[in-house]
Order: structure tokens, then sequence, then C-alpha cells
């Protein structure tokens, strides 16, 4: 099911058709963006509702550059 909502990406809002889950259980979904530089992730499970939590868990390894319109400097995000 999708809704119709406004949405913010590069700075402007535009309206988009957004997608509507009905799930039960803890549930994730992953679309990567059209360049494969990218995702979007859908989830209600409790290890994604911060940004901490996301960060923390991913893949040792991993490199944020982005999130959301915001360039991330290496030096803000926290070392294990």
């Amino acid at each position: 099911m999708f809704e119709l909502g406004e949405v913010i990406e590069w700075g402007r809002k535009s309206k988009r058709s957004i997608p509507i889950f009905k799930t039960k259980g803890e549930t994730t979904f992953i679309t990567i963006f059209h360049d494969g530089a990218g995702f979007y992730l859908f989830s209600n499970d409790e290890k994604y509702f911060t940004l901490d939590k996301f960060i923390s868990n991913l893949p040792r390894g991993t490199v944020i550059t982005q999130i959301n319109d915001t360039w991330v400097n290496a030096d803000i995000l926290e070392e294990d």
C-alpha cells in the first residue's frame, strides 16, 4: 500500500508515493538507490530506531560518507 507524503531530498521538499508496510513482528526492508551508492531502510526493528543504534549494527569497516542530506566527517563518528 502507498500513501502520498512530503519528503525532503537534497534540501528540497516534494510529494512522493510512500510505501506503507503492514507487518507482524520485527521486519526490515532495504532498497538500494538507483546508482548503488546508497539505500533506504524501512524497519520496525528496535535496533534501527536511532541513528546511533543503526550505525552500531553495521558491519565493522563500513564507511559512512553521508546521512540524509548531510556529508559526514569521519572524525565525528565514534569508533569501538
